[in-house]
């Protein structure tokens, strides 16, 4: 465990992506070993040095590194869910590192690669951190409402940057499934002159 961790750290991006490419495998396939301790020391776990590890690297300048990391939450999100679905236990690290989750999506999806005439569907930081919006707003459903209504908010209104418009865009359609429908029209009723009124 410990030399996987220690891929990451390698100050080489292949290297670093390949690290991170095993932990979303780990977390998908072995879910519970993520509550372990990295060695014998027992001074940390690896969920705890993986967040730190994810929260370093989402600003990679190697676009696949940063989504990387947010492909790596958007992992534990489905397994903690597909458990519960079917009674396993799980650790809860979603509700744990819940609050960390959504700042770090909320900054990866502020990460616009391109510039405003070019193809947007290039995968990156942005819509991997979109994708994994999606995937927690199914989960956690209507607790996802304020924090991306607060977020869309100190976005939609900057006219002088077309990447915070284009960001409060891709957060508020990221929740279209999960919070309850009416309450999810209603927001989406106050915040449509905003975005009608978008140059």
């Amino acid at each position: 465990m410990s030399k996987l961790i220690g891929a990451t750290n390698i100050d080489d991006e292949e290297v670093q992506l390949s690290g991170l490419q095993c932990l979303v495998e780990l977390a998908k396939e072995q879910y519970e070993f993520l509550v372990d301790f990295v060695d014998d020391t027992q001074s940390s776990k690896m969920i705890d040095l993986i967040r730190e590890i994810t929260m370093k690297l989402k600003t990679s300048q190697n676009m696949r590194v940063g989504a990387q990391c947010f492909e790596f939450w958007t992992t534990i999100i489905e397994t903690e869910n597909g458990r519960a679905e079917r009674g396993l236990p799980i650790h809860n690290f979603v509700e744990q590192n819940k609050e960390m989750v959504l700042q770090m999506i909320f900054s990866g999806i502020c990460i616009i690669t391109f510039d405003e005439d070019d193809d947007d569907d290039e995968w990156g930081p942005a819509l991997a951190a979109a994708a994994c919006l999606a995937v927690f707003a199914q989960s956690i459903k209507d607790a996802i409402l304020t924090p991306v209504v607060n977020f869309v908010a100190t976005k939609i209104q900057n006219q002088q940057d077309w990447k915070d418009r284009y960001s409060g865009l891709i957060a508020f359609g990221s929740i279209t499934e999960g919070p309850d429908r009416m309450q999810f029209s209603n927001i989406l009723n106050q915040a449509l002159q905003n975005i009608l009124s978008l140059s």
